[in-house]
């Protein structure tokens, strides 16, 4: 994990060691990764001032008004082994600390109270500064913790909305729910800790996935271009799961990493760049999946504990972000071997890799790998130049996202048995299209698979349409030359042509015919069907002074909320509303605009 999850821990004893690459750089990213997230927050908050200190208020605080940093090392002491008590216990009680205020910021100064107001804004938030606390500040990707600040003996409620870090402080940004707070109260911190294991589920979930494309990406590049979930596994003499087939970091050749980028950790999602060119095939998310989805079903059990960097560092398979500065001693967090086994491991005299996830990370995580209870991919994209990101799920966000695509591929079955027949085939192909642009997030071979049948079904829809267009085009060019034989000597001339299913082509062909019959007739003709929506095309000879065919045209087509345009004297217009009741309203619309013209 990336070192914004060390930044500013002044409890830790730091040590100046560079893995790689320039420090300064490294603070430059970080700093600009907290501009974008505070400016996120002020704008989500309407008070962003509070979410963060100003250097010369942290100076005061530590240095004027002696106020020591926040001991945040509770944020670890919470009950994720049992998962079944986790989700019913009462917060208050399952808080591991009390605590005490030491200041409340108000984005402008130090306030020495905080009430509750009737109807809280945007501009009630503040930001409470404890001396400890349990709640995880907005660190490495993984978002800030919630919950509530409980003053037991007045019952006064604070409601934190968010947790960030600023220098050694911990801010816990929100607005009172109930009664005063006062600088000096003691209360206990009650994180919402139901919430907490959703992201615990994607923060493991995504340490998985770091691991599981590495070893399917790196070993298709060596097989020749085949994903494979399966690497060849045995246990050495220590019972340490050895994987033969696993890539030991002085083994690759320049190119054949996948480098981690970034990432983010959401209650429902989570999001992890790497450093690749090409996209997944559906091959490889396949082989990505069972790879974590291995590891669940084996309860694969998360180890984590701070080992001096040196020799953290020597860990086979260590994944370690590339430039990064970590602390001296350094979290590891293993899904799959106790740490003490890897550091054993890496004492030893001919280091094999294990085939477990090893990151350096000071975020909160599962106690095993089941408790993430299901996993799917649900999508992957470039987002710049040698970087592609890769969108996953979790826990019941995973079964959620299946179950939607369950029913979709059940609702989908009527598009593939609809008949070739351009009606029924339109019918179906709207309703899969809503069907698919409504949905959630799905997992993506199976989202995959749904816009190709998809697009097969538009394949054959727009062969049947092209068929029907041309027997439209012959019927509108006969029926547009009866037309003008028919209206010649009228004023003007609007009309509805259902017939013609709003055809674009075809109303052309209809107005060409028509005003080689009548050549001095102005005309507006429209054509709409619900599902294409309106085509509407407006001739006006030059010799008309009464109409204009643009101002004519927008006024029909204006009222379904469409726009037209032309020079001289032919206006062209279409939009996306066909529904027959308002364009038969539109038509009565230009009819109206035109007798208005001529003083009817």
């Amino acid at each position: 994990m990336p070192w914004e999850h060390w930044a500013g821990a002044s409890i830790l004893k730091y040590q100046s060691i560079v893995v790689s690459g320039f420090f300064l750089a490294c603070v430059s990213r970080f700093d600009a990764h907290r501009a974008a997230s505070e400016n996120t927050s002020f704008k989500q908050g309407g008070a962003g001032a509070v979410y963060a200190l100003p250097p010369d208020q942290r100076h005061l605080l530590a240095q004027s008004r002696k106020v020591p940093p926040t001991d945040d090392s509770a944020k670890y002491e919470w009950n994720v082994m049992n998962q079944a008590a986790l989700m019913t216990q009462d917060a208050v009680e399952a808080a591991p600390i009390k605590a005490k205020v030491m200041a409340i910021w108000d984005g402008k100064r130090f306030a020495p109270e905080v009430t509750a107001v009737a109807s809280p804004t945007g501009e009630n938030l503040v930001a409470v500064i404890l001396d400890k606390t349990c709640f995880y500040a907005e660190q490495g990707g993984q978002i800030g913790d919630v919950g509530r600040l409980v003053d037991l003996s007045s019952q006064a409620e604070f409601e934190v909305v968010d947790s960030q870090k600023s220098g050694d402080f911990i801010l816990h940004i929100g607005s009172m729910s109930k009664g005063t707070l006062r600088e000096g109260t003691e209360l206990v911190p009650a994180v919402d800790y139901v919430r907490r294991f959703r992201l615990a589920q994607h923060h493991t979930g995504t340490h998985l996935l770091n691991f599981a494309l590495r070893e399917v990406l790196i070993r298709k590049l060596r097989s020749g271009g085949k994903a494979s979930a399966n690497g060849d596994k045995r246990e050495d003499t220590n019972g340490i799961r050895i994987c033969e087939s696993c890539l030991n970091e002085k083994e690759l050749e320049d190119g054949e990493d996948i480098q981690q980028k970034g990432s983010l950790v959401e209650v429902k999602r989570l999001r992890f760049d790497y450093a690749g060119e090409k996209p997944l095939e559906n091959e490889d998310i396949i082989a990505v999946e069972n790879v974590v989805k291995d590891c669940i079903a084996q309860a694969r059990p998360v180890h984590y504990k701070e080992v001096p960097l040196e020799q953290a560092m020597k860990i086979p398979g260590l994944r370690a972000v590339f430039g990064e500065v970590y602390p001296d001693p350094v979290r590891v967090v293993s899904v799959g071997e106790d740490i003490e086994s890897l550091v054993a491991l890496a004492d030893s005299s001919q280091p094999e890799t294990p085939f477990a996830s090893i990151e350096l990370c000071g975020g909160t995580h599962l106690h095993n790998a089941s408790q993430l209870s299901d996993f799917c991919i649900l999508s992957e994209e470039s987002v710049a130049k040698g970087v592609r990101r890769v969108v996953a799920a979790a826990g019941d966000a995973a079964f959620e996202a299946r179950k939607e695509l369950e029913e979709l591929e059940e609702a989908f079955r009527s598009l593939a048995s609809a008949p070739r027949e351009l009606a029924a085939l339109e019918k179906e192909v709207a309703k899969a299209r809503g069907l698919l642009d409504g949905a959630g997030p799905l997992p993506l071979v199976g989202k995959r698979s749904l816009v190709k049948q998809l697009e097969q079904a538009q394949k054959a829809l727009l062969e049947l349409q092209k068929a029907r267009s041309k027997e439209l085009v012959k019927e509108a060019k006969k029926l547009g030359e009866e037309l003008g034989t028919e209206h010649k000597t009228k004023p003007f001339l609007v009309l509805n042509l259902p017939q013609l299913l709003g055809d674009g082509k075809a109303l052309d062909a209809a107005s060409q015919t028509l005003h080689q019959a009548a050549p001095d007739l102005p005309f507006l003709l429209v054509t709409a069907s619900a599902a294409t929506g309106t085509a509407a095309i407006a001739f006006v000879p030059a010799a008309c002074s009464q109409l204009h065919a643009a101002s004519w045209l927008t006024a029909c087509v204006g009222l379904l909320g469409g726009k037209g345009g032309g020079k001289g004297e032919r206006a062209v217009g279409a939009a996306k509303e066909g529904a027959a009741d308002k364009v038969d309203a539109a038509v009565a619309e230009a009819t109206a605009f035109a007798e208005k013209k001529y003083g009817a």
